[in-house]
């Protein structure tokens, strides 16, 4: 079936080619699904290969990009549900379509994509309990949320001069608002705001420390570098970009994150946080 997918014309809306997407795309959410499910009988399930998976992927990718004046209308409820059933396919295809955007300079495309199916990646953060350490170490699901919000990303010193996520900060930072109880979004987030300063900083810090004061305690901060990011990020921002006064809520924004960091047992924060109470005036 791979075979006759690569051969359909980039942006063909022909059905009979939109029904053989859907159909390889069923195949793979479905083969993903199989693999999840420990208790699955192995001559029951779907084997596809994963170089065939890889460049159906990229494949399917380029194809997709074309379709962003219909805003993808023929595919987007199924990738909406495969954030759910095969989460791993979808971190792979917005990393195909990221590096096509790149190709064809067309940047925004990729985050007009990412608006359509960060509702359903939304709902899958916010429905993970708040003790499901399983959760901590699973899979494609998390993986997804993290991908989506470059989490994990090994920024290069050609992203700090482009500064090109500045295109999905608003998506990304109403993303976080509504589910920054998840400690791999809030983590995520942090890592922005450690990265991007002038891009997350203000905006990011007051959303992180409302989630934080709500939350209390250092569940927040469970990620493995939440707590450094958010550190650097508070020192540079008091000790070097912000040295006069502050205004009362970032004041207090930056008072709960610390706060919380000192109960980590962390020396640095117990300083920037003293630094903040006694050096820094409210304007």
């Amino acid at each position: 079936i791979l075979s006759p997918c690569l051969m359909i014309p980039n942006a063909s809306k022909e059905s009979s080619h939109i029904k053989l997407w859907s159909k390889m795309l069923s195949l793979l959410f479905e083969a993903e699904q199989q693999e999840d499910r420990q208790s699955s009988e192995k001559d029951e399930r779907i084997e596809i290969d994963v170089d065939i998976s890889l460049k159906f992927t990229q494949r399917f990718a380029e194809y997709l990009f074309q379709l962003h004046n219909s805003k993808f209308e023929d595919y987007i409820e199924q990738l909406q549900i495969g954030c759910k059933i095969a989460p791993g396919f979808i971190s792979y295809l917005m990393i195909c379509i990221a590096s096509e955007a790149e190709k064809q300079h067309k940047k925004e495309v990729y985050w007009q994509l990412w608006k359509e199916l960060s509702p359903r990646v939304q709902e899958i953060a916010i429905a993970v309990p708040i003790n499901n350490f399983k959760y901590r170490g699973q899979d494609n699901r998390r993986k997804l949320i993290r991908d989506l919000l470059h989490g994990d990303v090994p920024w290069q010193k050609l992203d700090y001069e482009n500064q090109d996520i500045k295109l999905g900060k608003n998506l990304i930072l109403e993303f976080v608002t509504y589910t920054g109880k998840n400690p791999d979004v809030f983590e995520s987030l942090a890592s922005l705001v450690h990265h991007f300063p002038s891009i997350f900083f203000e905006s990011g810090v007051r959303i992180l420390a409302k989630h934080q004061k709500e939350e209390g305690g250092i569940r927040l901060l469970s990620g493995v570098n939440t707590s450094f990011y958010l550190e650097r990020a508070i020192q540079r921002f008091l000790l070097i970009d912000r040295t006069g006064s502050l205004t009362k809520t970032m004041h207090e924004s930056c008072f709960v994150l610390l706060d919380a960091i000192v109960e980590t047992a962390s020396s640095r924060a117990y300083y920037l946080r003293e630094h903040l109470i006694r050096s820094r005036r409210i304007a």
